[in-house]
């Protein structure tokens, strides 16, 4: 490919790496908690602030997947990193894109 495809590719990866929009996170929290109430012993407004700032780094099709994931998926209120695991692999795919394309526009250009 020559360092201008390589160059889009990486730009349109990244694009698909732009975390949600503002509140997205808090609607999506709150779909979790709805659906699977919060764990025992946990203060409502704590689970709440920790489940959003999780979730507030992913971008939009990821943040909803990783809400259906757990939704259909747990018996039980999830930790606020064990939704984020649930696509992990999905975004590291991404930077592992992104930073190949990148690699791939320097060699075309004759760099290392």
């Amino acid at each position: 490919m020559d360092r201008d495809t390589c160059l889009a590719v990486a730009a349109e990866v990244d694009a698909a790496l732009t975390p949600a929009a503002a509140g997205a996170a808090e609607i999506e929290a709150g779909r979790i908690v709805a659906a699977l109430g919060l764990p025992h012993g946990v203060e409502p407004r704590a689970y709440g602030a920790t489940l959003v700032e999780a979730l507030a780094d992913l971008p939009a099709d990821l943040l909803a997947l990783a809400g259906r994931r757990v939704r259909l998926g747990c018996r039980y209120p999830p930790r606020p990193a064990e939704v984020v695991a649930t696509v992990a692999d999905e975004r590291m795919r991404r930077v592992v894109i992104a930073g190949r394309a990148r690699l791939a526009a320097r060699k075309a250009e004759g760099g290392r």
